[in-house]
């Protein structure tokens, strides 16, 4: 990898949503208007075949090249984090972004994989950081560490203020020399089993607590959720219930249908929607 002229962004992507991160590749790609090259690194947590060949040629741009990032336990281990083996599902997979990715890359941009890019992402990509680790969007759920169902439930234990703002972690512009030099990734990982009761949304809970006076706020276009109607997202983040879920109702589904068009999929081929089904055919004898 080069990382002269070329933009690094990184996603985590298990088989369920193999058809959300196509479709959100394919907007990245059609909107994408800026000169420089764009490497998409995914982290693949148990992609199949099929589906890795299905996101691959939904993809035509000569400016974006898909590089696959494989996590195993060995690896893991060589790495150092071992011992927190257990703890690292999908939405933990960003924390080994500083390891899977050459030293080389002094940043990068993290993206969910359900959720729509909507503007150039290199604008996104030419923010500075000053001091900052990452730069993020303070959520719009979740506003502050003193939430009380989703924020830091311990925030006094650990010496917050309650206003100190909560940011969600679907769109991250992360500084990795800063990153790695500090360690952050060990420290979220300890910071959420020192405080496992009080966890909920395991990834941020631990970067809101770790990255607290190190992070800087972005517009927040960058990160829109469906029940904002009053701006023109950046990026669309399908938080909660999915467009590819039958009995989804929220907003922005027919702009998701458009890109999905664009890609190898069809919709209900694939997604969190499945089990569901199977479970109500198999209550009226059908298998």
């Amino acid at each position: 990898m080069s990382a002269e002229n070329e933009i690094f962004i990184v996603c985590a992507v298990d088989n369920p949503y193999a058809m959300m991160a196509t479709t959100m590749i394919k907007s990245l790609e059609h909107n994408h208007q800026s000169h420089e090259g764009i490497q998409i690194c995914i982290i693949n947590n148990g992609l199949t075949k099929r589906s890795q060949r299905k996101l691959v040629s939904s993809i035509h741009s000569p400016k974006i090249t898909i590089d696959w990032l494989n996590v195993n336990e060995e690896y893991i281990i060589q790495l150092g984090l071992g011992e927190y083996y257990e703890s690292l599902t999908t939405h933990y997979y960003r924390l080994l972004i500083p390891y899977l990715v050459p030293d080389t890359v002094s940043k990068v941009i993290y993206l969910d994989c359900d959720l729509l890019v909507l503007e150039d992402i290199g604008k996104l990509w030419r923010q500075t950081f000053d001091d900052n680790v990452i730069l993020a969007i303070q959520d719009s759920r979740i506003k502050f560490v003193s939430c009380s169902w989703g924020g830091i439930n311990n925030y006094r234990e650990l010496g917050m203020d309650g206003k100190t703002k909560f940011f969600n972690t679907g769109v991250l512009l992360i500084d990795l020399k800063k990153w790695r030099e500090e360690d952050i990734s060990e420290k979220v990982i300890r910071c959420d089993e020192e405080n496992r009761k009080h966890v909920k949304y395991w990834d941020q809970y631990g970067l809101n607590v770790v990255l607290k006076d190190r992070w800087r706020e972005l517009d927040p276009r960058w990160n829109q959720f469906p029940e904002t109607l009053d701006v023109n997202p950046y990026i669309m983040h399908f938080v909660g219930k999915k467009p590819i879920d039958w009995m989804y109702d929220g907003n922005y589904k027919n702009l998701f249908l458009e890109y999905l068009s664009m890609t190898k999929w069809s919709l209900y081929e694939q997604g969190p929607f499945i089990k569901l089904t199977k479970k109500l055919l198999s209550t009226v004898g059908f298998r």
